[in-house]
């Protein structure tokens, strides 16, 4: 019985095939190119389970041409062989290159090896050139890009996961300077799994694909969560961006920090990061969403007194948009902690607010989770700078139930706040929106 080759990608997970299913190579081009490791490298026809299993790890994606190439040069069948350093050299010209050796070029690798230099040094240098690049080509095999000193599982894992944003984001397989960069980069930790995933959504080559709301989310889903998205997820994530509750990178960062590509990212080996991009920048659009309520009519007059917020309908200083999360409430007020009372206009004076305070009371005990969120419209940006966020549950007084909305803060500039709570920690169904001026 011929012998195995022994070589195993320890701890490399199953890609999700919907990843690839589109641009999977034909068994057959991936089966040559196989083929040809086992008679080059190790000089005898393949066996069948060595011959499957690799085959199976290159059209799911699991593994790269360079990681493929790399488990054979450093198989112990391959080692025990003995080649010297010339062997070696011709043995990468013909498996990597897919040609005999040059005189000149031959004579340079030789005498490296020959100087002391590691054989993996070698082999990245065929590996990770544009012949190699080609060849995969030419097999229908993505390349990848070795890492030197980063072992094989490593290699395959950066490579899958750069090669999964090229895929699902592209729709095509990484060219050779762009995977190369991407795999560098998350190898030796200068990006994380965030930040390359952001490179790719907001890259000029996927914005120019001009994706509307609904399938730039479908998107998200399928890079950040691998899966299909649910229907309640994505409607409420289309229906914020469609009213302009959230930039797209806000719906980024949701996804970007979400447990879920924690958990791709593990599986990877490499770090997810944590996505701020963006945070700071809103555009909300007042009373666009469901079936709205509104309180503090009577005081819209005076709220909006100043004729530069004239743009805005007087009756919207609070706005409800969950009838169900309006029906929980008997009272809602902005409350001034500096002098103990209840504002309906004007809200605060500036130079003396310490907090700014929304107070709903309810008319049961609850302990719903609410998430809530401070903006300060810029007028000479026009963009809505976010200030402060917080999570809370309700607190009981002695008079009631209430949901403390507090922005604690030194000082606060003279001007417009919005105030937009949101459920639980998803943040992804808006319950209302506040206006509040600083005068």
């Amino acid at each position: 019985m011929k012998k195995l080759i022994s070589i195993v990608l320890t701890g490399v997970l199953v890609v999700q095939t919907m990843a690839f299913s589109a641009f999977a190579a034909t068994t057959s081009g991936v089966e040559s190119f196989v083929t040809r490791c086992y008679e080059i490298a190790l000089g005898r026809e393949p066996d069948s389970e060595g011959l499957k299993g690799w085959t199976e790890k290159l059209v799911s994606g699991e593994a790269c041409g360079v990681s493929v190439a790399y488990g054979f040069v450093n198989s112990p069948e391959f080692k025990n062989a003995g080649y010297s350093n010339s062997d070696y050299v011709e043995k990468m010209y013909n498996m990597l290159l897919g040609r005999g050796s040059d005189t000149q070029g031959k004579a340079s690798w030789v005498s490296k090896l020959d100087a002391g230099e590691d054989r993996e040094d070698i082999f990245a240098g065929f590996a990770n050139s544009q012949e190699f690049y080609n060849l995969c080509n030419s097999y229908g095999v993505i390349s990848g890009y070795y890492i030197v000193g980063s072992g094989m599982e490593r290699n395959a894992n950066i490579n899958s996961f750069v090669d999964r944003l090229y895929t699902i984001c592209l729709g095509r397989h990484g060219d050779q300077g762009g995977q190369s960069g991407w795999v560098s980069q998350l190898a030796n930790g200068s990006i994380d799994g965030a930040t390359a995933a952001y490179g790719f959504v907001f890259s000029p080559e996927f914005v120019g694909k001009k994706l509307d709301n609904y399938d730039y989310v479908d998107t998200l889903y399928a890079v950040f969560l691998g899966r299909t998205p649910d229907a309640p997820g994505i409607e409420a994530w289309t229906r914020n961006l469609d009213n302009k509750l959230y930039s797209r990178e806000g719906v980024f960062n949701g996804f970007a920090n979400s447990p879920e590509f924690s958990g791709i990212c593990d599986n990877y080996g490499i770090l997810r990061g944590n996505s701020s991009y963006a945070a700071n920048t809103f555009t909300p659009v007042i009373n666009s969403t469901g079936e709205t309520y509104y309180l503090f009519e009577q005081a819209s007059d005076a709220a909006y007194y100043d004729g530069a917020y004239r743009e805005y309908d007087e009756n919207q200083m609070v706005e409800f948009y969950s009838s169900e999360f309006y029906d929980m409430f008997s009272e809602a007020r902005w409350w001034s902690y500096t002098d103990n009372t209840l504002k309906y206009y004007n809200v605060y004076n500036g130079s003396n607010l310490k907090t700014m305070a929304f107070s709903l009371k309810l008319k049961n005990d609850s302990s719903r989770k609410i998430s809530f969120d401070y903006y300060y419209y810029d007028s000479q940006s026009s963009t809505y700078i976010l200030k402060y966020s917080d999570t809370i549950t309700p607190k009981k007084y002695v008079n009631g139930t209430f949901y403390d909305i507090d922005y604690p803060s030194a000082s606060f500039s003279n001007g417009m706040y919005l105030l937009v709570v949101t459920d639980g920690t998803a943040r992804t169904n808006i319950l209302m929106s506040a206006l509040c001026l600083v005068e």
